[in-house]
């Protein structure tokens, strides 16, 4: 399998990453280079301009602040160059802040739909709840 941990909190990111014995990619690492099995992203230093279509796999262990930096994650996989049939995108929902987010995430998505009419991926998703 080839999947991302994608973590907004440094220490949790440390913590997964240790724990797991798992490569780690934060602030001043490029994880576009990255082949492990499973690696361990941080959203805000991995999330923009990078390559990493050969995952197909992603766990968000929180929800970014909102639908454009959401896309711009999901987009990290989800791209062109991509191999694999389906991309997988799964986020812990055990709180009732993150149901919130996952709420706020849509409602930002399908306001940059209405206005630019630009796709955005979180609406054309399965989502199981």
């Amino acid at each position: 399998e080839q999947a991302i941990i994608w973590y907004e909190h440094k220490v949790l990111g440390e913590k997964i990453a240790k724990v797991g014995g798992l490569p780690h990619f934060g602030a001043g690492t490029d994880a576009s280079d990255a082949y492990d099995p499973v690696i361990v992203c941080s959203m805000r230093t991995q999330g923009t301009g990078k390559n990493l279509q050969h995952y197909y796999q992603s766990l968000f262990t929180s929800m970014p602040p909102n639908g454009t930096v959401f896309e711009q994650v999901a987009g990290r996989t989800h791209r062109s160059g991509q191999l694999a049939d389906e991309v997988f995108i799964d986020w812990f929902g055990h709180t009732e802040a993150t149901e919130e987010a996952l709420v706020a995430v849509i409602e930002d998505a399908e306001y940059i739909e209405e206005t630019t009419g630009q796709r955005q991926k979180v609406l054309y998703a399965n989502r199981i709840y």
